[in-house]
C-alpha cells in the first residue's frame, strides 16, 4: 500500500510541475506580448502551441506578424506579412498540407494536397514556414516528437493546432494577396 501511495504522490507532483512549467512558459510569452504590445501593435489574431513551445500571432491592422518560440535565439521582431511565402504542415518526413508557395520543390505535390498513409502512429509532425528572409529562410515548428496514436488526444490536439496556425496564415497570404492586386491610383 505504501509504494501504491508513493506512486501516486510522485505522479501528482509530476503532473503539478508540468502545469506550473507550462505556466512559466505562457507568463514568458505574455510579457513578450505586453512589451510589443507597449511598440504600438494590437494582435488581433492569436495562436499557441498546445506545450507553449510557440505562439503565432498578427495584427492585421498594422500587417504585421511575430513568431514566439521558447528558447529560441532569434528575437521575436514584428516582421511584414510579405515576408511569409508559404507553409506546410509534415507528418514523419511526409508532406501533407501545403499553402503559398516555396514547398513545390521538395515534393512532387504541387499546391494544395493532401497524401494519405494508413499508419496507425506518428513520430514526428512539423509545420514548417518558408519566409523570404536570408537569415532564416524555413522555420520548423515542432508540434509531435515521439511515437503518438492518430486516434490519441495528443495527436488530435496537434491536428487542431495546424489547423489554427494555418488558418492564420492563410489570411496572412489573402491580405498580402490583396495588397499586391489593388490598382494603382491614377495620378
Amino acid at each position: 500500500m505504501d509504494i501504491l501511495a508513493y506512486a501516486l504522490a510522485l505522479v501528482v507532483f509530476a503532473v503539478v510541475m508540468l502545469l506550473r512549467k507550462s505556466r512559466i512558459r505562457r507568463a514568458s510569452f505574455d510579457s513578450v506580448i505586453e512589451r510589443l504590445e507597449k511598440q504600438g501593435l494590437s494582435f488581433d489574431k492569436k495562436v499557441f502551441d498546445a506545450h507553449n513551445r510557440f505562439a503565432l500571432l498578427a495584427d492585421t491592422a498594422k500587417r504585421k506578424w511575430v513568431l514566439l518560440e521558447q528558447g529560441s535565439a532569434y528575437l521575436s521582431k514584428p516582421a511584414q506579412f510579405d515576408t511569409l511565402l508559404g507553409y506546410s504542415l509534415w507528418e514523419d518526413n511526409r508532406l501533407k498540407t501545403a499553402g503559398g508557395k516555396g514547398f513545390e520543390d521538395e515534393s512532387s505535390l504541387s499546391g494544395r494536397a493532401l497524401v494519405k498513409t494508413q499508419q496507425n502512429t506518428c513520430t514526428h509532425m512539423e509545420i514548417r514556414l518558408r519566409l523570404s528572409t536570408e537569415y532564416r529562410p524555413i522555420v520548423i515548428l515542432p508540434l509531435i516528437d515521439g511515437e503518438t496514436r492518430k486516434d490519441s488526444i495528443t495527436y488530435e490536439t496537434a491536428k487542431t493546432v495546424a489547423k489554427e496556425v494555418f488558418a492564420l496564415l492563410e489570411d496572412i497570404l489573402k491580405q498580402k494577396t490583396l495588397v499586391f492586386e489593388r490598382p494603382l491610383p491614377e495620378t
